[in-house]
């Protein structure tokens, strides 16, 4: 998969998740961002790394 691709599946999978936060636990949208996303190469395999930081 190219890094592009990789790029795209991250931001929909953001969204997705920020979309969950607004809509199931109605937390204002204005508080949930989605940032760009990074590359880090092989590290054992497919998997989703995100953090949260609560205000």
């Amino acid at each position: 998969m190219s890094d592009k691709s990789l790029r795209r599946l991250a931001t929909r999978r953001a969204q997705a998740i920020k979309a969950m936060f607004v809509d199931d636990y109605k937390i204002p949208p204005d508080r949930v961002f989605v940032l760009d996303s990074q590359i880090a190469g092989e590290q054992g395999g497919p998997r989703v790394l995100f953090s949260t930081e609560l205000n």
